[in-house]
């Protein structure tokens, strides 16, 4: 029975039901890869009754799915407590066949992917909650008999490798081990974790598993007191939206080692603005004398209408009285992230970003495959999924923009490319359009619409390409809508790193930018020509651009007394233009020289004025041999 202490009304939570066990709360302590794969585990917590927990030696393929073609074996613990301390020990489990298949506590039945398939040259095994046997909601512990055998998905599990998660091994991959350190040496289960992960404390086989049965069932136990009462928090973290299902959450208690006396304590808010709480204050909880049920406080969630930054709560247990000299457990804060669930705001064009400041840029990025992210640094959002093939990610625009109010919307973008190639494949590489995003969360569940976006980046291998400018007509947009980039790892030559570095969106046709082409290059004073060549975007129909290339750095008398050049690109042509630069050879022993040359005075176009790439310098590499003091140098010569 759960007595409820409330802000406001009371809610049940939908989906509660059986308590459930938390990532820890049971680990390995032996593997068998050999005869018919066998292994145990010990409850670091009481076991509630009624637990079902899966084991598999698939690996993880996300936070929630596993990879398949291995096996999968389904624990059901009965309908006792199982005392934390408890070893259960799993025999004979690649077969519901085998004589001696099940377990020493609880029933044990084949997954759909029938028994264990446990391999000796080096596989893991995992223990974990679910809705259903390919579902997973908690994992809750891990062993690997070789290195790098967890899986790709190992990190979105919440296993620390050491602790929740064992390698038992101290090098190769023997077929089998079992825990052989101390079993009561802790003042709490959870300590034991570190002792289990330690393979110091593991006895192992190489050459046959079988050799190390029968597996022990010798109890842990824990040193001082173990009629202390404990009250803990049932997890230690959550995450809601602000506009949660009747505006409310529980915060849940449990107690351990219960007594005939009353048992009080303080939930305080020590982190967190109370007033998105609907102004919580301490609430005090009290489990009555030789009560075991969980408690609760629920708390109101103020869903307001402000656009605002996810928010974290932290809530401790303090003032513990009563019980059997009653202390708080080891759960003893709890987070509590509410996420914003109100859509950014519409800005008004123009808009430009040019990622000078990560802080205030207007992108948030999202990954589908929780691995690699879009990252921010000054002057550029940058993704890169290496060596991740699989990865599909989206940088979306923490605005809308509400495209009824202009016409002839144009957005440029200014974007590098490197580890590509000259081919931009379908979805490797997009910018697309939402008028059904909800402007927060999970971008897959609206509408999105490529636009024509073809960035001519081309970059092989290390080194970015010259940033470049792609036009994109954002005319066809109706409406209130979201942008978004789409990079999919798996749709080019294979993971590229793409950076956008620009972006600007306004009404009407886009001011003309000119630019070198490269910032730098080194000629040899004897090649006789360099050209200096200029790209244009935005080129205007009817209104030719012309800027000047000055010198403002180095010698004119290095390339044939150089002066101003200007050049000009004809109405509506978007070819490059070019300055050819006579480099003089002389005969002079003299060191390598840089020559700046920096675009000026631009005029005509659209509004025209140069963009980054307005400097240029020069390199003219020596080629005279030095002259010896004190060698005689001779010359013969043909009458």
């Amino acid at each position: 029975m759960k007595k409820i202490y409330t802000l406001l009304f009371t809610l049940l939570i939908t989906g509660v039901g059986f308590a459930q066990l938390s990532t820890g709360d049971i680990a390995f302590t032996a593997f068998n890869a050999d005869g018919d794969d066998d292994f145990a585990i010990v409850a670091l917590a009481d076991i509630p009754a009624n637990t079902t927990i899966y084991f598999t030696d698939n690996e993880p393929a996300t936070a929630t799915t596993l990879t398949t073609g291995e096996g999968k074996v389904v624990w059901a613990s009965g309908a006792s407590i199982i005392s934390a301390g408890t070893i259960i020990v799993f025999t004979d489990t690649d077969s519901s066949g085998n004589p001696s298949f099940g377990a020493s506590l609880g029933t044990l039945t084949n997954g759909v992917d029938t028994g264990m398939n446990l391999a000796g040259g080096g596989d893991a095994l995992y223990a974990y909650h679910g809705t259903d046997e390919d579902t997973v909601t908690t994992w809750l512990a891990g062993i690997q008999n070789e290195a790098n055998n967890e899986g790709v998905g190992f990190i979105t599990t919440g296993l620390t490798i050491g602790t929740t998660f064992i390698n038992y091994f101290a090098s190769g991959s023997p077929d089998g081990g079992f825990y052989s350190g101390d079993r009561a040496s802790e003042s709490l289960f959870a300590d034991y974790l570190t002792l289990l992960g330690n393979n110091a404390n593991w006895t192992t086989n190489t050459g046959d598993g079988e050799a190390l049965l029968p597996i022990s069932t010798t109890a842990f136990t824990i040193s001082g007191s173990p009629t202390d009462t404990e009250v803990s928090f049932t997890g230690t973290s959550a995450s809601i939206s602000e506009g949660i299902l009747f505006g409310t959450y529980e915060l849940e208690f449990t107690i351990t080692n219960e007594d005939a006396a009353a048992t009080s304590f303080d939930v305080v808010l020590t982190s967190g603005d109370n007033t998105d709480i609907d102004g919580y204050v301490t609430e005090s909880v009290t489990f009555p004398g030789g009560s075991f049920g969980d408690e609760v406080v629920i708390l109101t969630i103020t869903d307001d209408l402000i656009f605002e930054s996810d928010e974290i709560f932290t809530f401790e247990i303090q003032n513990v009285t009563g019980g059997s000299s009653a202390v708080v457990g080891t759960n003893s804060s709890f987070n509590l992230t509410i996420t914003n669930n109100d859509a950014p705001p519409t800005i008004a064009l123009p808009y430009t970003e040019d990622f000078a400041d990560c802080g205030t840029a207007q992108w948030i990025p999202f990954d589908e495959n929780a691995s690699s992210f879009w990252t921010c640094a000054p002057g550029a959002y940058t993704m890169n999924s290496f060596p991740n093939t699989d990865d599909i990610d989206w940088l979306i625009s923490n605005f809308s923009i509400d495209f009824d109010l202009t016409s002839n919307e144009n957005i440029a973008v200014t974007t590098s490319e490197e580890f590509g190639d000259a081919i931009n494949d379908f979805e490797e590489f997009e910018l697309r359009y939402s008028t059904d995003y909800a402007g927060y969360g999970d971008p897959t569940g609206a509408t999105w619409t490529a636009l024509t976006f073809d960035p001519n980046n081309t970059s092989v291998g290390f080194g970015a390409s010259p940033e470049s400018i792609t036009v994109v007509d954002a005319s066809g947009i109706t409406g209130v809508a979201y942008l978004a980039f789409f990079y999919d790892a798996g749709a080019g030559s294979g993971p590229e790193e793409w950076n956008v570095h620009d972006i600007l969106i306004q009404e009407g046709a886009l001011p003309t930018v000119v630019d070198f082409v490269g910032t730098s290059a080194s000629v040899a004073e004897d090649s006789g020509t360099y050209d200096l060549v200029f790209s244009i975007a935005n080129e205007d129909a009817t209104n030719a651009t012309t800027f000047d290339v000055v010198l403002t750095a180095g010698d004119a008398a290095d390339i044939d007394s150089y002066a101003t050049q200007t050049v000009t690109f004809l109405a509506g042509s978007g070819l490059n233009e070019t300055v050819t630069v006579t480099i003089t050879d002389d005969i002079l022993e003299e060191l390598d020289e840089t020559l700046t040359f920096e675009i000026q005075n631009v005029a005509g176009g659209n509004a025209a004025d140069h963009g980054t790439n307005f400097s240029f310098d020069l390199t003219i590499l020596e080629n005279d041999e030095p002259v010896i003091p004190g060698t005689l140098y001779l010359s013969l010569i043909h009458i």
